[in-house]
């Protein structure tokens, strides 16, 4: 697990190792945000209801990020068309914003708080638990839910909710990611000690996999197939 960072867009980027600290796929790792170079994911991106879900991921990948992010009349009148047609309003936000940002799945930073032991340091993301279960056609997003009103209702400050450090030194300029993150986790052990190297193309000294990794993963091949 790499420390939180600029560069990490929010979430926490993960090298898969080899035991002698090579990565399986340099350049390339194990992260929470829809990807198109290979990388790999822990849980869904988004909340999406499960009937429609397949085509706003077509719409996100297809159309919204070959955009530019930005939201184009195509756009718009694709989502209007599946039902996603609220304009806003001071309460909710928009259709088009839950589409792209409120319906984001916040599990990858759930897992990595409580299992793996990272400390959140950030409130950028909209973490929120609201139609978690991709049943509900919801068109709006309540903003009450959002990071933001949970750390002005909250009477100790910030409420920290993801890896986002450009949002912490917005509140503590000279906030540093360090070792001291990682913590024990829920079922009360630590899973790390260290963070691993940045440098995704080189490799991580034997003697410190250990110290820098949560878990391991076995990759197998069959006896005719792709390696699984």
């Amino acid at each position: 697990c790499c420390a939180p960072s600029a560069a990490s867009h929010g979430v926490l980027y993960n090298r898969i190792l080899r035991p002698n600290g090579q990565d399986v796929m340099p350049g390339n790792t194990l992260h929470g945000v829809i990807n198109t170079v290979g990388c790999w994911m822990l849980f869904r991106n988004y909340n999406w209801p499960s009937d429609i879900a397949d085509r706003l991921c077509d719409l996100y990948t297809d159309v919204w990020r070959i955009n530019g992010h930005r939201p184009s009349p195509r756009l718009l009148a694709a989502l209007k068309a599946l039902g996603y047609d609220f304009a806003g309003d001071p309460l909710n936000a928009s259709s088009y914003d839950k589409f792209w940002w409120y319906d984001l799945n916040a599990a990858f930073f759930w897992f990595f708080r409580d299992l793996v032991g990272v400390a959140c340091v950030g409130s950028n993301f909209p973490v929120n638990d609201f139609n978690v279960d991709r049943q509900s056609r919801q068109n709006r997003f309540p903003l009450a839910r959002a990071p933001a009103a949970l750390s002005k209702a909250n009477p100790a400050g910030n409420v920290y909710v993801d890896y986002d450090v450009g949002s912490r030194h917005k509140v503590e300029p000279t906030f540093q990611p360090t070792d001291a993150l990682l913590r024990d986790n829920v079922l009360g052990f630590r899973t790390c000690t260290e963070f691993a190297p940045w440098s995704l193309r080189e490799p991580v000294p034997s003697r410190r996999v250990d110290a820098c990794t949560w878990a391991d993963l076995y990759l197998f091949r069959e006896t005719s197939g792709a390696p699984r």
